[in-house]
């Protein structure tokens, strides 16, 4: 049996970021790879700490006609003290 896997061409892409943050503003943003084989595992951090699941807003993988695969993940909340460091997030 052989296994064919066709790593991403590029870096995964957020969209909907601000360019910054303050305690109470609301994030709404995804993470969306590139299209592979299989699908890409995303998982988000926050400063690196990795995000609680219950934030994370996972989206059906997206088929291609050429077999490829994309996958998108969501991350909504609203920002706390507690999330910055160095006052960024």
């Amino acid at each position: 049996m052989i296994k064919v896997y066709v790593l991403p061409q590029k870096d995964p892409s957020i969209l909907g970021s601000q360019p910054r943050y303050e305690v109470g503003d609301y994030v709404n943003v995804t993470c969306r790879s590139g299209p592979s084989k299989p699908a890409a595992a995303l998982k988000w951090y926050i400063n690196g700490k990795e995000a609680d699941p219950a934030i994370e807003r996972p989206y059906p993988i997206e088929d291609h006609q050429n077999g490829l695969q994309t996958s998108s993940l969501g991350l909504l909340f609203v920002v706390k003290q507690t999330d910055l460091y160095q006052g960024a997030i």
